[in-house]
């Protein structure tokens, strides 16, 4: 691989990644504090965000759960590079380990390890590793640790500068994450509130005065459903731009992920295929692959409604924000689980979504509910658009600070 910068500027060396690094440094024989670990696997992280931490017995450990994990370290999935599963780990738990499918990297005094992990999140880094992955013969796309250590590099000299440059692209990131953990705690409190008002009852319990079950299919004014709609069918194809289309793998926890992976279509597409176009209070679930997800749509911003995706909207007997929470909750999962079918992906069709019962409270207290549930979704729907804005700002400065195209006055940062 060429260096990430077409110039070297000045201060700054060409190296390759091992002259910096050592790799899997604590991968085999290690030794615990106690008989519990804590453990990644590929699919746990992607671009730094953790989204499941297991925890096991050691002897019911995966047997790929192999690399410890230290303070400040690296990991990078060898696995299908393209994905972005990597992390930078910070104060790590006692007993972090992390699957086979990372390399572990760490790195020497010299250098500043924020700015290694900063410099191997570069789009540049990723689309030469996805390249070389697709050239192996493994079963999936895969690198090796050592396709890392020869990755070349352009790094400045100074440790202040690495540093400097490194404390930007944080400040930006430790926003992100505050907004994400105000986000977490919303969906929390709002989840704990449904549990404590509605969570209690159950269809077939006896029920509070002014209280009753419907069907779905009675509490629905309208199912938008154009799952088997492709822009190949409609004589159009995706765009690089234009209106974004959501399907079932950009839905995950009530939010919109991977929005780098997302098609878009232009508005002559949009026109075709969305006949029935998404509305405020509309609610997303996903229809399979995997069954269940959600996401509420807080604004009139336009989106295509793509692969495994339906949207409900509801009729005046419920609030939408209490239907969300109530299909969204324990109880509401394990109803969709109960009517979907298929041997391999279990999906539910949209006759058999109909039938699930929902248990309707009383107006008086569903209304107060839903105000609750209504604030935390505005909230939430702020947040997440300030993680856009901040996460667009910091992608674009990053190419630009890991280059030298931009510099860091005095190796300073007054963020």
């Amino acid at each position: 691989m060429s260096s990430v910068v077409d110039k070297i500027p000045k201060g700054w060396v060409e190296v390759s990644l091992g002259e910096l690094v050592e790799t899997n440094k604590n991968s085999i024989g290690q030794t615990y504090k106690h008989n519990e670990i804590y453990y990644l696997d590929t699919g746990s992280i992607t671009e730094g965000v953790i989204v499941e931490l297991k925890k096991h017995d050691l002897q019911d450990a995966p047997s790929r759960a192999k690399r410890l994990v230290q303070n400040k370290d690296i990991i990078y999935s060898t696995v299908r590079p393209n994905q972005k599963h990597y992390g930078f780990i910070e104060n790590p738990l006692d007993n972090l380990v992390v699957s086979t499918g990372f390399t572990v990297i760490t790195t020497n005094n010299d250098n500043c390890a924020k700015y290694i992990y900063y410099l191997l999140t570069l789009n540049s880094v990723t689309e030469y590793l996805h390249q070389l992955a697709e050239q192996s013969t493994s079963a999936y796309p895969s690198i090796k640790s050592i396709d890392l250590e020869n990755l070349e590099i352009t790094i400045p000299k100074e440790l202040q500068e690495q540093k400097a440059i490194a404390k930007v692209l944080t400040a930006f990131d430790d926003k992100i994450e505050n907004l994400r953990a105000q986000n977490q705690t919303l969906e929390t409190l709002a989840q704990t509130i449904f549990k404590e008002w509605f969570g209690k009852y159950q269809i077939g319990d006896v029920l509070p005065e002014g209280w009753r079950v419907e069907t779905l299919d009675n509490l629905l004014e309208l199912i938008i459903d154009y799952r088997g709609k492709t822009p190949k069918k409609l004589g159009m194809d995706w765009s690089g731009e234009g209106i974004p289309a959501l399907s079932a793998k950009t839905i995950k926890n009530g939010k919109i992920v991977r929005r780098d992976a997302m098609n878009f279509g232009s508005p002559e597409l949009y026109k075709l295929w969305m006949k029935d176009e998404l509305k405020k209070g509309d609610i997303l679930l996903t229809s399979e692959a995997p069954l269940g997800e959600m996401y509420y749509i807080n604004d009139d911003t336009k989106f295509i409604l793509s692969q495994r995706l339906f949207a409900l909207r509801v009729n005046e007997g419920i609030s939408s924000e209490y239907l969300y929470d109530y299909l969204f909750s324990n109880y509401g999962q394990h109803l969709l689980n109960a009517r979907a079918s298929g041997s391999t992906v279990q999906g539910i069709r949209q006759s058999e979504l109909r039938k699930i019962e929902v248990i309707v409270p009383e107006e008086k207290i569903m209304k107060k509910a839903s105000r609750i549930f209504r604030s935390a979704i505005q909230k939430k729907a702020i947040n997440a658009k300030q993680i856009q804005s901040l996460t667009k700002t910091r992608d674009t400065l990053l190419p630009k600070l890991m280059s030298g195209q931009l510099r860091v006055n005095e190796f300073k940062s007054n963020l």
